[in-house]
């Protein structure tokens, strides 16, 4: 096995849900277990493991969310890979050039999710041997990146100056809004509390986001207490934790922002 935990909640015996929702990256994934009728959601589980054993972690993945013999349960799965690129929908035709052109996409293979709300056309890569193991074992399987519904579900904030933040394992995913419009989605790798910072406010520096108005929406596995909060705390006077309930989740002890993009995802795709 070379997952490591990271969270559990809920559990699979007994388990009646007809959905599994699947959130892979090059690092980590997470897995949810959700009735889609009455968006209930029986387990939850965040697992952590090394870039490097990546396909053999998805091996271990793909055992946890095999459906029972006779169950046509339906995967829906978010990759987070950050190959990954926004296209006005004008230059859709262009989209295997552009992504290309920043990515070495040797041994990926591409889709894309349109964003009707921006006229946008998010166009993304997942390793060719993950796309290929996750197709063999399921029959009913559906891809929606994971930038598509961080852009198109409303995080409640209406704020023209905006950057959202999402954390999990040792990378984080960055959206920019500013004057009703989208200006960034970016993955980072960080070390250390102060990389993220330098990214936020090197970001802010470029998009001429005012630091002293600029909204920071907070989401994924961090919490107030830890050095990572109180540093952004330190530089940015507007710290917000995302909030969403799509989902109804199994008794936890955990901040509801851990499972943002749990939420986004069902909103998204429910």
């Amino acid at each position: 096995m070379t997952l490591n935990t990271v969270l559990q909640i809920g559990n699979t015996s007994g388990d009646n849900a007809d959905t599994t929702f699947v959130e892979v990256g090059e690092t980590f994934c997470s897995i949810a277990k959700v009735d889609s009728v009455s968006k209930v959601a029986t387990y939850v589980g965040i697992y952590s493991f090394d870039a490097l054993s990546l396909n053999e972690s998805v091996d271990s993945m793909i055992e946890m969310i095999a459906p029972p013999q006779n169950n046509r349960s339906h995967l829906i799965v978010s990759p987070a890979f950050p190959q990954a690129l926004l296209i006005p929908n004008k230059f859709f035709h262009l989209k295997a050039s552009l992504l290309n052109s920043i990515y070495n996409l040797n041994h990926f293979y591409s889709l894309n999710d349109p964003i009707a709300e921006w006229q946008l056309i998010n166009v993304y890569a997942v390793p060719l041997s993950v796309h290929k193991k996750i197709t063999a074992q399921h029959s009913s399987v559906s891809f929606t990146h994971a930038y598509t519904p961080l852009l198109k579900i409303y995080n409640g904030f209406t704020s023209d100056y905006q950057l959202s933040a999402h954390f999990i394992g040792k990378q984080f995913r960055v959206m920019v809004k500013k004057d009703h419009h989208i200006h960034l989605v970016q993955t980072y790798t960080y070390s250390s509390p102060m990389d993220v910072v330098y990214f936020l406010l090197k970001i802010c520096s470029e998009f001429q986001l005012p630091q002293e108005e600029t909204q920071i929406i907070i989401s994924g596995l961090i919490e107030e207490n830890s050095a990572l909060y109180k540093e952004l705390h330190n530089y940015f006077l507007h710290l917000h934790f995302a909030i969403s309930e799509t989902l109804s989740l199994p008794e936890h002890e955990y901040p509801n922002h851990f499972f943002t993009s749990l939420h986004n995802l069902a909103a998204c795709v429910l």
